[in-house]
């Protein structure tokens, strides 16, 4: 795959004391924190205080003591500048960049390029809640909105958004939105969290990197879409460390991330999630969809003795790919090897009809376990012309599924497979299903805000190849238990990320809800991202429009049982109104008014029977229904 060049406190409890001089310090039995506030509408020459707040953020961070940490809140605006960290935070009292009360502040790069944010070999920094944006690489230089180059120590990147950090000319400029490039020495415990990148024209280069010498990243539940190029990329091996044994990112988790649209005008393999010459790399519970490859490891460069190793890829979905799904191996005779990689319980599905799901090179000591592996085409794997370079390479229960059903036609078509083949057991341990036979559906993970599940649909009595069908492997191990398994507690959840967007005109069902509703007095499914109180994600709501019945306008449900809990989160945007719970006697059992903000609302101890959830008055938004018993 050829991409290019990568370029607590302890609150004691007693007494404290406020002292307002360059900023306010606030001391707690032994500590000092020092918080200064800055405007951008401010006047210059302030002193830091919430009343003579400074006119720059670089000023603020300047006036830091040397480790004593301390907050640098932002009153809201554009901040029209670029900052460069000078001083070090402590583990115990980072420095903390963030805004005040949670107002919207932007940093803004006027096209420039450059770096917007340079974290320079500083320490123990938290960055919150930013806008980072409009920067543009050009031939003479990159444009960054985050940079790291070595020997930053203790970095949190959290709940920002970055957008428009762009390549002015995509074949030949470069841009990344958050890049730790440790070259100065080594980067360590790196946390990019839960951020929102997107609309960035990277050119060859990506939304996210950890290249040279790092050793300890967090990097989990970010959304990234609409990326020029590769979402994140794990990168070693490019001579960005001096010392070849150190020059690759290392012990690094790539978590609970959803990864949309990352697709290169300059190549067709720029992938979603990228290990480029990485080592000691974890990737699970990451959705990739809508790109041209979902997860992809290699290593583009000679690994010079220190291969790409120790790779797990687990849980994940992948799907709406255009050349692969997963794609493994070194990018040439010339590049380095991968090896010891585990990839079990993922989803892989291509709809490209020309490519394969899965395509090996330069790979050795791989185990594939327990996948969902599917395209429409015949051509399950593909593998590079010198089979010689990939070997030890075995598969266990997995589930393959293509246009065509029979083993004898399926195996056939797995390109570039001769009578020695590299591959072990995966002719006797295959099952192999239609693509009728899969679902994949996004589903909500409270846990971690995001999530996915896969199903197979079981084929129709005498349907093609029925052999081995009562021992067909389960796709996910956490399998909702059979009726002499089930929990003490169920729970039952609907969520309208099922659902087409837009109107709804009559009943339709998911999950053992009904979704009632009529041409004249509709409903609507409205796709986006939305983020509750509480900090729950959601990527669809049901717009009620208006007040409902038992008739119309409602979710209707079923209580199996006595004491049955019904919990939903939902908003208004009226200052008048409620949801109220009915019962199939027309009774009003429950009532609680809606809020302006997303929160969870739950009726407790219902009695077996029908109800309908439905509007009373405002303009309500449900974001999901859920039943426990």
């Amino acid at each position: 795959m050829k991409n290019g060049k990568h370029i607590r406190k302890l609150l004691t409890v007693g007494a404290f004391f406020l002292v307002l001089s360059m900023g306010k310090k606030i001391s707690y039995a032994g500590s000092t924190e020092t918080t200064v506030y800055v405007d951008a509408a401010a006047a210059t020459g302030g002193n830091g205080s919430s009343s003579k707040p400074y006119a720059s953020i670089q000023t603020a961070l300047d006036s830091l003591e040397e480790g004593a940490g301390g907050k640098v809140l932002l009153r809201a605006g554009t901040y029209k500048e670029k900052v460069t960290m000078k001083k070090n935070g402590s583990k115990e009292t980072p420095i903390t960049i963030a805004p005040y009360n949670g107002e919207t502040v932007i940093i803004n790069g006027q096209g420039s390029n450059g770096v917007l944010f340079h974290l320079n070999g500083k320490s123990n920094i938290v960055i919150d809640q930013l806008e980072f944006c409009n920067m543009q690489g050009t031939t003479s230089g990159v444009a960054i909105a985050i940079m790291g180059v070595g020997k930053e120590d203790n970095i949190t990147i959290k709940n920002c958004e970055i957008y428009e950090i762009n390549a002015k000319n995509p074949a030949n400029c470069n841009a990344d939105a958050i890049s730790i490039r440790a070259a100065n020495g080594k980067s360590s415990n790196i946390n990019i969290l839960n951020n929102h990148i997107h609309d960035c024209e990277t050119g060859w280069s990506e939304a996210v990197v950890l290249n040279g010498y790092v050793d300890g990243a967090v990097i989990k539940g970010n959304k990234i879409e609409h990326i020029g190029n590769i979402g994140i990329d794990i990168a070693g091996h490019y001579g960005v460390y001096k010392d070849s044994a150190y020059d690759q990112a290392r012990n690094v988790l790539i978590a609970d991330n959803v990864i949309d649209d990352c697709v290169s005008p300059n190549c067709v393999s720029s992938a979603g999630i990228y290990c480029d010459g990485g080592r000691n790399v974890t990737i699970e519970n990451n959705i990739v969809t809508n790109s041209q490859v979902g997860i992809g490891i290699g290593c583009e460069e000679a690994d010079r003795g220190y291969p790409v190793t120790d790779i797990i890829i687990n849980n994940n979905a992948v799907y709406n790919t255009s050349y692969a799904a997963f794609d493994i191996g070194g990018y040439s005779s010339k590049s380095g090897t991968v090896q010891q990689v585990v990839v079990t319980n993922n989803t892989f599905y291509t709809n490209n009809s020309n490519n394969s799901a899965i395509h090996f090179t330069k790979l050795k000591d791989a185990h594939f376990e327990r996948n969902l592996i599917a395209t429409p085409k015949r051509t399950i794997m593909s593998l590079d012309v010198n089979q010689s370079n990939i070997s030890n390479v075995t598969f266990k229960d997995n589930l393959f599924s293509t246009a065509y059903r029979l083993i004898s036609e399926v195996t056939l078509y797995i390109s570039g497979v001769s009578g020695n083949a590299p591959f072990v057991g995966y002719i006797k341990d295959a099952k192999y299903l239609t693509l009728s036979e899969i679902q994949v559906t996004q589903a909500y993970d409270t846990n971690t805000g995001y999530g996915y599940q896969s199903s197979i649909k079981e084929p129709e009595a005498g349907a093609g190849d029925t052999e081995d069908k009562d021992e067909r492997p389960s796709h996910d191990e956490d399998q909702t238990p059979g009726e002499d398994q089930k929990p003490e507690t169920e729970k039952l959840t609907l969520l309208f990320d099922a659902f087409e967007e837009g109107k709804i005109l009559n009943s339709i069902s998911q999950a053992d809800f009904i979704l009632n509703a009529t041409a004249k007095k509709t409903m609507e499914v409205i796709k986006g991202e939305y983020k509750a109180a509480d900090g729950t994600r959601f990527t669809s709501k049901l717009r009620l429009n208006g007040a409902g019945s038992m008739t119309t306008r409602n979710i209707q449900f079923t209580a199996s049982k006595d004491k049955t809990i019904i919990s939903f989160y939902a908003a208004n945007t009226s200052t008048t109104g409620a949801i109220q719970l009915i019962n199939e006697t027309g009774e009003i059992v429950r009532s609680v008014a809606i809020g302006t903000a997303i929160k969870q609302y739950t009726f407790e101890n219902l009695a077996a029977g029908n109800y309908y959830l439905v509007a009373d008055g405002g303009n309500m938004t449900a974001y999901s229904v859920s039943l426990s018993w």
